[in-house]
């Protein structure tokens, strides 16, 4: 074989659906949730195209259409911000925080995207919901996480985008349990 990809030191590779398209997340520091800065790669033509105008990002998530990518960047004193960067040209746009509504204490975010290439879910580790955003900015949806219930660790949205899996964790006398639940964005209810 023939390598595709050299001289990129890679933290995170997200591809689309379809594997035509990758997010290549290129960070100084290994650990996750690390300012990274981005690259789009077109596999059909081995194009790679830098992502300079976002700057440093945290947290990318790309759609799985490969069109838009979600991500966090925080300035000093302020909330961080969720924003969504249409690759098609158009700038990106801040859809999270907004008056209504916000993660007191938050300092970053962990994005997810749906399947429907139209909606994400994202947290702030050590925060108390998880929360749901059309890729425009609206249709915000609040779900609190169960008591006790660290936020997750582990996120996986069902295909149909009805529910998602999530794995928390629970302290327990000198010890940590790991329990795994069902959130129906519906019912808005954790099982």
């Amino acid at each position: 074989g023939v390598p595709v990809l050299t001289n990129v030191r890679l933290t995170g590779l997200q591809f689309s659906s379809d594997g035509s398209v990758a997010l290549l997340v290129q960070g100084r520091d290994t650990r996750a949730g690390g300012a990274s800065t981005l690259e789009i790669w077109n596999l059909a033509d081995n194009k790679r195209t830098p992502l300079t105008q976002l700057g440093e990002v945290n947290s990318p998530a790309l759609t799985e259409n490969g069109k838009a990518v979600a991500y966090t960047q925080k300035a000093a004193d302020t909330l961080p911000l969720l924003l969504v960067c249409d690759l098609n040209g158009d700038p990106p746009r801040a859809i999270f925080p907004t008056e209504e509504n916000n993660e007191p204490g938050a300092t970053t975010y962990c994005i997810h995207a749906f399947p429907d290439n139209d909606r994400f879910l994202f947290y702030a580790p050590g925060g108390a919901n998880i929360w749901t955003i059309r890729r425009d900015g609206t249709n915000i949806k609040k779900y609190p996480l169960p008591e006790g219930r660290s936020s997750p660790i582990m996120v996986a949205i069902a295909e149909d985008g009805a529910t998602a899996t999530l794995t928390l964790a629970q302290g327990a006398a000198e010890s940590l349990l790991y329990e795994v639940h069902k959130l129906d964005f519906n019912a808005k209810r954790f099982t």
